[in-house]
Parts: structure tokens; C-alpha cells; sequence
């Protein structure tokens, strides 16, 4: 256990060094704290919209049998984040194996570094589990009036929930790390695997919600109350289902709300059990295939050394060679190929859910056809997809970060610095662009709406997209994280992800308001203007644009010369 321990520790403190060193620059510079707060502030708010809502669903439960199924279904939905969250960190952490050659010269058993490697990313999981809880779980016990065994229990869940999404994980990712193993040299066949494996097990899991829950019978002109209330009744309508799907969590929660002491003991025991058969399955699977992966981990694959395709090319071509040879080489990294691929391709996969789960009652066709919630619903569709790809590209929050240990060739490339992050822009802003029309195109097809309105879903997200592009790049020039480890544990709580976010809102506010001056006219004089609707926001989405890249082009040099190699 003391290896274990040591290990674990090492680990932890080499993957936070980019982390320590943001903290002594916030110690340094206490002005760094106030941007913390400032996203602290503003998103405080929707998360407690979200703890608010669970309070008076679970008053509108209080007196029906349907504690059980609540608690097991929204705590199958913190596993769900949890377990979106932590696959890329599974992958990266565990069977990256970028460590192997130091790993495999210590006297470690493949459990001890596997065990070392999984608590390490529990750790990191166990925030959201955490915060999942404490807006979801802990308002709905407080609204429906659980005793103190709920309060007490909820201690162990919030350390337990993220266990068994983590087990699973590593029994599925066995065997398909074993596999990609033997692709040594071929990272950007491995990249696009990864991106499959990612995508199924995402659809595996939202297919399971869509079949665990049900909402039928919605509608637009309900209430809180009559929202809470069909909650329930799905819940009561669905419970066998509930209990036969999520038994896992069915019995925790049986052992939250029982009364029964009898109760109470079997289902925890039965809790802690299904997690310790699947511990005990993931540790046989480790000391069989991890030590081999690690090793084959080791292997070098003979490969032709091939010039750079930016020396091939002609010099009129150097803004799309640089975006090339950029793109290549980040499939070839096992680390950021499959964060590139993953978000612009799960992006459309969200959006057909979402359209499908529009268009399944019948009442949806005649909400359709009325011109103010058909065009409230395009707008809402359009910034929600454009936030989703702006939390999500990397290409386009990381653009400098992202180079590491490559940062220097930025420093002796013989092109000018505008020239490089155009290539950059104009890679983000590809690989977005697909993302976007793919989801209008799905949009239009499952939708009863205009073929037209495509332009209108493709064009507004890109123009908003490429204003933030060149916010985050500034961002990210100004205050770079070169040495990082990993990934997932040192960029992916980046203050570029928040400031975007935040923009974003700010940005939505302002269309809101916009659009409220079409709405109030329309539905006082029935004066259908949307169409010029439209048009403003283009003409608004321009402006970002130009005012965006614009302060990039005369800040740009400034920052970049500070930073030092």
C-alpha cells in the first residue's frame, strides 16, 4: 500500500505543476482572483435555477412512493457526467501509458499502477460528482422533507457515485487499449478509433436515458407546477423500469429513503457489492493486459521519414500548409486528435436527439407552424449550437497552449505571427463550420421547417464562432499554459473556457433583447418582420467579427513577444 500511496501522489502533484504555477501567479498578482469570481458570479445563478428546480420537484413528491426512482434517475444522470467527463481522462490517464518507460523500471505490480492510475482520475471525478449532488440531489432531499439518513447517506453516494461509472470504463476500455496497443506509429488511425469508441459509448448512454425516461404528453403553455407534476407521474408510470435498469442506484436509494432497518442494511450491502464485483473484474483485467500494453506501449515502429508538407508547398500556399501540417499533427497526438474530432462530430448527434425529441408529440406540428415560436425555436437552436461548439472546440480555445513543447517552432518559423494564427483561425473555423452545417442540414430534414433556413443555422453560429476565435486566441496569448502533462487535468478548466462561455451569454442577452423589439411587435400589430430579424443579427455577428479580430491583429505581436521558451 505504501507504493500505491507514493505513487499516487507522484502522479498527482507531476499532472497540477501547470496548476501550481497559475496559483503562485494568482498569489503574485491578486487581479487574477477577481476574473475567478467575476465567472463565479455569473454562473452561480443558473446553477442555483437548477438546485431551485429540484426543491419544489421534490415537494411536489411528497407524498408519493416515487423517492426511490427520482434518486436512482438523477443519480444515473450524475454517473452520465461523470462518466462524458472522464473518458477522455481514462484514455489519456490510464491507457495512454505515456509514462511506461519510467513506470516499467520501478518495482510495481500492473495493479498497482493501474489502481494508482484510476484513483488518480477518481480523484479529478469526484468534484463533479460533488457538484452534481449538491444542486441536484441534496434540493430535491431538502424539498421533499428526507430525514437525516438521506443526509447521511448522500455522503457515501457522493463518494460512491463516481466509482462504478469508472470501473465500467476501464472493462470496456480493456480491451479496445489492448487493441489500439498494437497501433504504435499509426496515431492517426488510433485518433479516429478513439473518436468511434467515444461516439458509441456516448449513443449507448443516451439511448439508455431515452429508454429509462419518458415524457409524453408535454406542452408548450405549461406551468412549473405541471412540468413537476408530469415528472412525477413519468417517474411512477416508469418505476419497474427504473428499478430494472438503474438497480445499482435503485438500491442506494432504497437505502436513502427506507424505513426498514432490514431494508436499509441489504440494499447497502448490495451497493457496495455491485461495486466490488466490478472493481474485482477491472483489477483480473489489469493484471492481464496492463502490463503487456505498457510494454507494447514501448515498441518502435519503423517508419519512412517524410519531409514536411510546408516545404513542398509553393509560398502562395503557405496559410493552407500551415493549417494542414497543424491538423496532422494533431491527430497524431493520442492527447488533443481525440479532443479535435470528438465535440464537431457529437455536436450533430445532440442535435438529432434533440430535434427527434421535438417532434414526437403531435402537438409540436401545429406549435410549428406558428411564425413566433418557429422562429424563437430557430434562434434558440442557433445560439444553443454555437455554444456547444465554442465550449467544445479546442482548436479554438487552445490555440497556442496546445503547441507545448512545440511552442518554439512558432518562435523561429520564418512567417510572420498573423500568418500562423490566420492558419489557426482558419482550421478552427473549418472544423466548426462542418460541425454547424451538418446540424442545419439535420435540422431542416427533421424539422417542419424551411430548406432556406440552413444559411440562417450555418452562418450566424460561424460569424459567432470566429468573433470568440479570436477573443480566446488573445486569451490564450496572453497567458499561455505551455507545460502541461496532461491534457484533461491542466486545459480543460482553463479560464478561456469560462470567459467564452461568459461572452457567449452576454452575447445571447443582447439577441434576447433583439429579438424581444420582433416579438412585442408581432404579437402587438401581428407585424411579421423576422426575416429582418435575421438580418440584424447577421449584420451583428459581422460586427463581433471585425471589432474581435481586430483587437487580435494589434495585440497579438505585444503578447507573443512575451512569452519566453
Amino acid at each position: 500500500m505504501a507504493k500505491f500511496f507514493a505513487l499516487v501522489k507522484t502522479m498527482f502533484l507531476n499532472q497540477q505543476r501547470a496548476m501550481v504555477i497559475r496559483s503562485n501567479k494568482f498569489k503574485k498578482n491578486p487581479k487574477g482572483v477577481s476574473t475567478w469570481l467575476i465567472l463565479c458570479i455569473v454562473f452561480a445563478p443558473l446553477l442555483a435555477l437548477m438546485a431551485i428546480q429540484m426543491y419544489f420537484l421534490g415537494q411536489f413528491a411528497i407524498g408519493t412512493d416515487v423517492h426511490e426512482e427520482v434518486l436512482a434517475t438523477f443519480m444515473l444522470v450524475c454517473q452520465g457526467m461523470v462518466f462524458m467527463f472522464s473518458i477522455p481522462s481514462m484514455l489519456n490517464v490510464v491507457f495512454s501509458c505515456n509514462d511506461a518507460e519510467r513506470l516499467l523500471s520501478m518495482p510495481l505490480t500492473p495493479i498497482t499502477i493501474f489502481s494508482a492510475k484510476i484513483t488518480l482520475v477518481y480523484l479529478y471525478e469526484l468534484a463533479t460528482s460533488l457538484i452534481m449532488s449538491l444542486f441536484i440531489l441534496l434540493p430535491y432531499g431538502i424539498g421533499a422533507g428526507l430525514g437525516v439518513q438521506f443526509y447521511l447517506f448522500l455522503i457515501f453516494a457522493i463518494a460512491l457515485l463516481p466509482l462504478l461509472p469508472l470501473l465500467l470504463m476501464s472493462i470496456i476500455c480493456f480491451p479496445f487499449a489492448y487493441l489500439t496497443s498494437y497501433l504504435q506509429g499509426k496515431g492517426f488511425v488510433k485518433t479516429i478509433l478513439t473518436t468511434l469508441f467515444f461516439l458509441t459509448i456516448m449513443g449507448a448512454y443516451l439511448f439508455f436515458m431515452v429508454s429509462v425516461m419518458g415524457m409524453e404528453g408535454a406542452d408548450q403553455d405549461m406551468s412549473f407546477s405541471d412540468v413537476a407534476v408530469l415528472l412525477v407521474n413519468v417517474f411512477t408510470k416508469n418505476s419497474q423500469k427504473i428499478q430494472t435498469f438503474t438497480f445499482f442506484n435503485y438500491w442506494l436509494a432504497t437505502a436513502m429513503v427506507s424505513n426498514d432497518v432490514a431494508t436499509i442494511l441489504l440494499n447497502f450491502l448490495a451497493t457496495v457489492g455491485t461495486n466490488g464485483v466490478a472493481l474485482v473484474l477491472a483489477v483480473l483485467l489489469s493484471s492481464v493486459l496492463y502490463k503487456k500494453m505498457l510494454a507494447k506501449s514501448l515498441e518502435k515502429t519503423s517508419q519512412k521519414t517524410k519531409e514536411s508538407q510546408f516545404l513542398q508547398e509553393k509560398q502562395s500556399n503557405k496559410l493552407f500548409a500551415l493549417a494542414i501540417c497543424d491538423f496532422k499533427r494533431l491527430l497524431r497526438e493520442s492527447q488533443l486528435g481525440f479532443q479535435v474530432l470528438a465535440m464537431p462530430i457529437l455536436i450533430p448527434i445532440i442535435m438529432v436527439i434533440l430535434c427527434v425529441s421535438l417532434t414526437l408529440d403531435g402537438e409540436m406540428g401545429q406549435v410549428w407552424q406558428q411564425p413566433l415560436m418557429a422562429n424563437l425555436a430557430i434562434i434558440f437552436i442557433t445560439f444553443y449550437n454555437w455554444l456547444m461548439g465554442i465550449s467544445g472546440n479546442v482548436l479554438a480555445l487552445f490555440p497556442i497552449s496546445r503547441e507545448r513543447s512545440s511552442f518554439y517552432l512558432m518562435k523561429m518559423m520564418p512567417v510572420p505571427l498573423m500568418v500562423q494564427l490566420k492558419a489557426k483561425l482558419l482550421l478552427s473555423t473549418a472544423m466548426i463550420t462542418i460541425s454547424y452545417l451538418l446540424t442545419a442540414i439535420i435540422c431542416v430534414i427533421i424539422l417542419p421547417i424551411e430548406w432556406y433556413f440552413v444559411f440562417v443555422l450555418t452562418l450566424l453560429p460561424i460569424l459567432f464562432s470566429f468573433g470568440s476565435s479570436c477573443v480566446t486566441m488573445l486569451l490564450d496569448l496572453r497567458k499561455p499554459i505551455l507545460d502541461w502533462t496532461n491534457f484533461q487535468t491542466s486545459l480543460k478548466n482553463s479560464a478561456n473556457t469560462w470567459w467564452t462561455m461568459l461572452i457567449a451569454f452576454c452575447l445571447l442577452l443582447v439577441t434576447l433583447m433583439v429579438a424581444g423589439v420582433f416579438v412585442l411587435l408581432y404579437q402587438s400589430a401581428q407585424i411579421d418582420l423576422f426575416w429582418l430579424l435575421y438580418v440584424v443579427l447577421v449584420a451583428l455577428g459581422v460586427v463581433y467579427c471585425l471589432v474581435a479580430y481586430s483587437i487580435l491583429t494589434k495585440n497579438s505581436e505585444k503578447y507573443f513577444n512575451r512569452i519566453e521558451i
